[in-house]
């Protein structure tokens, strides 16, 4: 099973797979590898381990539910072991890979400085790594409304001008080279 790309700290959705068993003579543990949990219940009892209990020698076909849960970027791999004494070991592949949670079209802090922030209204937003590209610049208020929409031309620092309008929060959606930040400001 691969899981894909998550973000550290988040679980992905379920996958599944079932398990059954006949002429056994002990229950069948499951143990999961670090970074994924299992359970015989979509969307609640999720564990590092299970253990299926057998009835007259049969488990009847149980479907296991899978969730990738990473906590160290990187990527993740191994087996859900399925273990009964006398029987052989079954092994299910997993994988899947840890991101930051940043999106590959979102812009990073490292990427853009706005400041003074909170302002009395002037506001400096300075770019790096993309000096030669336009700046879309569009804040809205509290309300959603567009108060200010504005583009930069190849600029490295820029300035925006809401002095005039309320004090409070206002909302900035800075898009540049097709990333996107959606970040706040406030004006005194």
């Amino acid at each position: 099973m691969n899981f894909g790309e998550e973000a550290v700290g988040s679980t992905s959705s379920e996958q599944t797979y079932t398990v059954e068993g006949s002429n056994l003579t002990n229950d069948i543990s499951l143990i999961a590898p670090a970074g994924f949990n299992i359970s015989t219940t979509s969307g609640s009892g999720f564990n590092s381990s299970l253990t299926l209990t057998q009835t007259g020698g049969i488990i009847a076909t149980t479907t296991i539910y899978v969730h990738f849960e990473p906590t160290e970027i990187h990527s993740y791999s191994g087996d859900i072991t399925h273990i009964s004494s006398g029987a052989s070991q079954v092994n299910v592949s997993l994988t899947g890979n840890c991101s930051t949670g940043i999106s590959e079209n979102e812009i990073t802090n490292e990427e853009i400085n706005i400041y003074p922030n909170p302002s009395k209204g002037m506001f400096k937003i300075d770019i790096k790594g993309h000096e030669n590209s336009s700046l879309c610049v569009i804040v809205n208020d509290i309300n959603g409304n567009i108060i200010l929409k504005k583009l930069f031309n190849n600029s490295v620092s820029n300035t925006i001008d809401l002095t005039g309008n309320s004090s409070g929060i206002y909302f900035l959606q800075i898009t540049i080279d097709n990333k996107i930040l959606t970040t706040q400001v406030v004006i005194k």
